[in-house]
């Protein structure tokens, strides 16, 4: 999928939470290429990293 923002073709990609539909991270790229991607997965695992260490009390 793409939107077109500002006339140019922008591709975006959201990584949700499967029981919660909580958005964990979004991100817009120019390519659906894998090097563009890579940043949101860095993000997503930090933040459910941080969420389940709130889960165990630390």
């Amino acid at each position: 999928m793409y939107v077109k923002i500002r006339g140019n073709m922008k591709y975006p990609y959201v990584l949700m939470d499967e029981e919660s539909r909580f958005w964990i991270a979004k991100q817009v790229s120019d390519t659906k290429y894998t090097e563009d991607v890579r940043p949101l997965l860095v993000k997503g695992k930090q933040t459910y990293q941080m969420q389940n260490a709130n889960k165990d009390g630390f």
